[in-house]
């Protein structure tokens, strides 16, 4: 079982091309 808000994060992060986008993603939001 999957939490639903997480599961798409998650998908994201095992894409490569998404990991400098989401890296930026997180360095703004922290």
């Amino acid at each position: 079982v999957e939490p639903p808000v997480t599961a798409p994060r998650f998908r994201q992060i095992a894409d490569l091309s998404e990991l400098p986008r989401l890296v930026e993603s997180i360095g703004k939001a922290g």
